[in-house]
């Protein structure tokens, strides 16, 4: 799930999931990905005859120019239920139209609902997985860009591994590859901050780390390269 997203807890609303989740599964082959649209509802208010401008908050917010042109008049959009941004521009681009078209037709101190789709992402995962579905995703109120937050569990992931790797030797067991998985419930994997941490962090932090990879997005990326392999040494 998307940051800040959370599953229905009653009907219609999980009926509707499964049925849109449903159909996003069809056909999906292992390591592919697809994008589900789920209904979702942002508030639209005219404030003033005034203006060309739309103020945006949420997700959208970036977008505010976009939105913006063509406008007669000041007005508010609430995007805040929205979870996640299409990844394809042709997508966005018929949400925001949508937007431009209900703000036409809007008098000063009125509230519309505007009936757009969130996308949220499904991955097929490798034949010899369990079978059924399995949801990634965090608290609602966790927040991928406090850096802070990213920082402080990088380096408790980091020193864990420290901690698996001394324990295994100390048990007589051969390691020959320390490797971190960090996932993270992104709306788009460019968002990371893992990359940035990890190259804030003293060398000395990470240092007999091999690898650290971050899963987000339905998609992997390696934040830590090794210098070499086990198997390629052995060659």
């Amino acid at each position: 799930m998307p940051p800040g997203g959370e599953l229905p807890d009653a009907e219609p609303g999980l009926s509707s999931l499964r049925l849109i989740a449903g159909r996003g599964f069809t056909g999906l082959e292992p390591a592919q990905r697809r994008e589900l649209r789920l209904p979702v509802t942002l508030a639209l208010a005219k404030v003033d005859d005034e203006g060309f401008y739309v103020s945006v908050t949420g997700p959208l917010a970036a977008e505010w120019t976009t939105i913006s042109e063509g406008i007669n008049g000041a007005y508010h959009l609430d995007a805040r239920a929205l979870r996640r941004v299409p990844e394809e521009r042709a997508e966005l681009d018929i949400v925001l139209t949508r937007i431009r078209d209900l703000a036409s037709a809007l008098n000063v101190e009125e509230v519309a609902p505007a009936e757009v789709h969130d996308y949220w992402l499904v991955s097929r995962l490798p034949l010899d997985e369990p079978r059924g579905a399995t949801v990634f995703g965090a608290a609602p109120d966790f927040d991928p860009a406090d850096g802070a937050v990213v920082r402080r569990e990088l380096r408790r992931q980091l020193r864990r591994a420290d901690e698996q790797r001394e324990a295994a030797r100390a048990a007589g067991e051969e390691v020959e590859m320390t490797a971190v998985l960090i996932g993270a419930p992104l709306a788009h994997i460019g968002e990371e901050l893992v990359t940035a941490s990890l190259r804030g962090m003293s060398p000395g932090a990470y240092g007999g780390t091999d690898l650290v990879a971050l899963v987000a997005d339905g998609s992997v990326r390696q934040v830590l390269q090794p210098r070499s392999l086990p198997w390629e040494t052995q060659r």
